[in-house]
This record gives C-alpha cells, structure tokens and sequence, in this order.
C-alpha cells in the first residue's frame, strides 16, 4: 500500500530478506535511497542484503551509514561490527562492538561479539570473561557461542579458521550459513 514511499520500500526489503531473497531485497534498498539518502532501515537492509551476498567489504560501508543515522540502535552497531569482522577489520568492527556496549551494557551480543575479537587476538582471559558475560545475560547469546569455539581453538589463527568456516558452511539444502542466520537475527532489532 505504501507504494514508493522510502520507508514502505525499506519495510518490502526488509520482507524480502526474510523470504530469503537478498537479491530482490538489494534493489528495492537501492530504490528507497534513490528517493531518499537518509533512510537508515535502508542502509541497514542494503547492508544485510550485501553482506548475505559474501560481500562483507560493501556491506560493512552501508552498515556503517545505516547505524550512524539511527544512532543509538545497537542491533545496527552489531551488524556493523560484525561485518567489518567478515571483511578482516578486526580494530573497525572492535570500535562499532565498543559503541553497542557504551548504548547498552545489559545486551549480551555485545558482550560476545568482543568476546569473538579478544579470542581472534589471542586475548584468552578477556575473551573468557565477556563470554561468561554475555551468556549470563542470555544463555542463547550466539557470538558467545561463536567465542567458546574459538577460544577451544590452538591458535589465534587456528580460531579465526573456525569462525570462518562455520560462517560459511552450509547449514540446509537451502544453502543457508551461519551469516544467512545472522542476517535473520540482527533483522528482528530494527524495529
């Protein structure tokens, strides 16, 4: 019903992402910011389409661009983060994990997701603790999940293969991975 209004395009991206079609999803993201630049459900869609596409460099630039015009939305922070991570800017997505905390420092994503780039340093004990962190606040916390595994791993490179190949290893027929997953969770806290 909303037509070509920015934020019903936004919100059909949005629905497109959860039919799983980031494709479809990308080019009405692309529609909504041509009628309007500041639009960050746009950014932040445009964002997690590219980034369910493998492209974490170009998703990481939207993302950024999306939670900077929300502000204070950590779910958009994390995004961020996470893919400044996938892109292999370790001290980028640090800075936007840090910002997530500094809004919230009950939201256990935070928590775990600077558990996961203490353990890719090879900061063990500081890894542990925010990992016991996050999974205090919330015994599903997926990025302390992701920490445990790696910090099980020999070696600060031996940990960031891990991460890597359970991101990108299909989990279903569908050929959904473990960053189609997290598309699917940051999506929910952007409302």
């Amino acid at each position: 019903r909303g037509g070509e209004h920015p934020e019903a395009l936004a919100a059909l991206g949005m629905l497109e992402m959860h039919d799983g079609d980031p494709g479809t999803a990308l080019s009405t993201f692309e529609r909504s910011l041509a009628i309007r630049q500041h639009n960050p459900r746009a950014w932040i869609g445009l964002g997690l389409a590219k980034l369910a596409g493998q492209d974490a460099a170009a998703a990481a630039l939207d993302l950024d661009r999306g939670a900077q015009q929300f502000g204070d939305q950590i779910g958009s922070w994390i995004a961020a983060g996470w893919a400044h991570y996938l892109a292999g800017e370790v001290d980028a997505a640090a800075q936007r994990f840090e910002r997530a905390l500094a809004i919230d420092h009950n939201f256990a994503e935070s928590h775990g997701s600077l558990a996961v780039i203490d353990a890719a340093r090879g900061d063990n004990e500081s890894a542990r603790r925010r990992m016991q962190t996050a999974l205090r606040l919330d015994r599903q916390c997926f990025s302390a999940v992701m920490a445990k595994v790696m910090l099980d791993a020999a070696s600060p490179e031996e940990a960031k293969a891990l991460f890597d190949q359970a991101f990108n290893t299909p989990l279903n027929a569908q050929g959904m991975t473990i960053a189609s997953y997290m598309v699917g969770m940051v999506r929910p806290t952007l409302h």
